[in-house]
């Protein structure tokens, strides 16, 4: 049998339009799937939209916490977390 379904990716922290007043912030996501799964997070925290922190070998239900330094420049950030499974789907 070959799997073809995307690890799911919930973004848990910090929640949208969130105010923090801390430039050291927690970025927590758990992952889902049948495989383990090698994650990414990107955000715009240095101005540009750049690849952050990668975790490999992510076991499903996993919740992973990533403090990340937030240039205090910018008062607005976005971020997302792509993941791909040891069977390449992403």
């Amino acid at each position: 049998m070959v799997d073809i379904l995307k690890p799911n990716i919930s973004l848990e922290a910090p929640l949208n339009n969130t105010w923090l007043n801390n430039y050291t912030v927690n970025f927590s996501y758990t992952v889902t799937d049948n495989l383990t799964s090698n994650c990414t997070i990107y955000g715009n925290f240095t101005g540009t939209w750049n690849e952050i922190k990668n975790t490999t070998n992510i076991s499903s239900g996993t919740q992973i916490n990533s403090l990340i330094n937030i240039s205090p420049e910018y008062n607005s950030v976005i971020w997302n977390v792509y993941c791909v499974d040891q069977a390449g789907n992403g």
